[in-house]
């Protein structure tokens, strides 16, 4: 603590502020090694806003087509405790039930339809 009550100023809107280390917002000590940390609710108030998460190797979000009904997701965003969500990105005429089948920790995850014919493209999402 500070013992003041120190902000951030800019001069000009689109100027950038750097931060050294971790940043919290709120208020309380921090309780992870992140480099963001926010103690509260994240608002979004205007329609439009959205959280961009980055896609590629080893992401967190990502797409993948399934083949015979399944498909095999690479990556080490994946844990034991994770909470993968999934939905369909196409319109196919075999869409079948979606499910998180067996996952491997730090490595990959399964993605199984209930029709072994469903070739759609499936959007995923890893929550931890």
């Amino acid at each position: 603590s500070f013992g003041n009550k120190w902000g951030i100023y800019q001069e000009y809107q689109g100027d950038p502020n750097y931060f050294a280390g971790s940043l919290l917002i709120g208020t309380g000590s921090a309780t992870t090694n992140d480099q963001v940390e926010i103690k509260g609710n994240l608002s979004l108030v205007s329609a439009g806003n959205k959280i961009k998460i980055a896609t590629g190797s080893n992401a967190s979000v990502g797409t993948a087509t399934l083949s015979g009904g399944s498909a095999t997701v690479i990556t080490n965003a994946v844990t034991a405790n994770s909470i993968i969500f999934l939905t369909h990105q196409n319109t196919t005429a075999n869409m079948g039930v979606l499910s998180v089948g067996t996952v491997g920790a730090g490595i990959k995850f399964e993605i199984s339809s209930s029709n072994t014919s469903d070739s759609s493209k499936v959007g995923w999402w890893i929550v931890n």
